[in-house]
Order: C-alpha cells, then structure tokens, then sequence
C-alpha cells in the first residue's frame, strides 16, 4: 500500500531489540539517543534539505547510504573550543572529517583524558573536547556497524 507523503514505514525496524551499554533497548529508542548526542537534535537535516528522521539515519549509516563522515552534523557547542580548533565560531555542527582531522582536537582532547583519569578537574573547553570526542566516537561506531548489536530472537 502506498504511503500518501511517500516516506518510509520504519516500525518493524524500530522494534527490533539491541544491545545499547549492557541492557536491550528497541532501535528506535537508541536510534534517538544518538542522533540527539551526536547533533544535539531528534531530527537532522543535512546539506541537502533532505530531514533525517532517527530511524532513517541510523539506517542509513549503517547501509552506507550517505556521506556521514562529511556531513556537518557534529554538535560543537562550546566557542572558546571552537575558536582553540579554529573553526568558524557562527557554526554549531561540523563534519565528522573535519572533527577527525583536527590535531588541536585530539591533542586537548587526550589533555582532558590524562586530567580525568588523574582525577583532576576540568576546565569548560577540556569537557567540551571529550563531548566532541565521544560523539565522533558514537558516529564512527554507528557507521562501522558496532554501535548495533542486534539481539537475536529467543528459541521457543
């Protein structure tokens, strides 16, 4: 049956059940959890004007239907990190590649780590930087597949 504004039904792939930090959770759920993480929004829409829904997203990076590592969708929140990363400070999102490739990223970003894991306090830009960090890592796991896994049906 055709769907009247021709988007996709996703129900039966939002029910299916992962395994999201040690417990199940439908795909829908999860789908919605990372998307708002990693954009800062429940929808996205990309450079194209084309509106993202989590499902369809999540979806699509995992089929490799889109150029996610290109698209400016990473939320970067913080100006001060911005200006220390160089990035223009009027944008709020950025592409995964241009996050990926930044040195001065990684480089406050591993500063942040070392300062945490010797349990000292952070600084407003250090705990933006391991945002930024962990929502690149969200995004490659989703598109190299490992941030679903799927759990399999129960024998009867």
């Amino acid at each position: 049956m055709p769907v009247a504004d021709s988007a996709l039904d996703f129900k039966q792939w939002g029910l299916l059940a992962i395994q999201d930090g040690g417990r199940g959770k439908p795909v829908d759920t999860s789908a919605k959890e990372t998307l708002i993480r990693i954009t800062g929004g429940s929808t996205y829409t990309d450079t194209t004007g084309r509106k993202w829904r989590p499902d369809d997203f999540v979806l699509s990076a995992l089929l490799e239907t889109h150029d996610w590592k290109d698209e400016p969708m990473v939320l970067v929140s913080l100006w001060e990190l911005k200006e220390q990363l160089g990035l223009d400070k009027t944008q709020r999102r950025f592409s995964f590649a241009q996050l990926a490739g930044s040195a001065e990223l990684q480089r406050v970003a591993n500063d942040a780590q070392a300062r945490k894991r010797a349990e000292k306090s952070l600084d407003r830009v250090q705990q933006e930087a391991l945002s930024v960090s962990d929502r690149l890592t969200l995004l490659a796991r989703l598109i190299d597949g490992s941030a679903l896994l799927i759990i399999p049906a129960a024998d009867k």
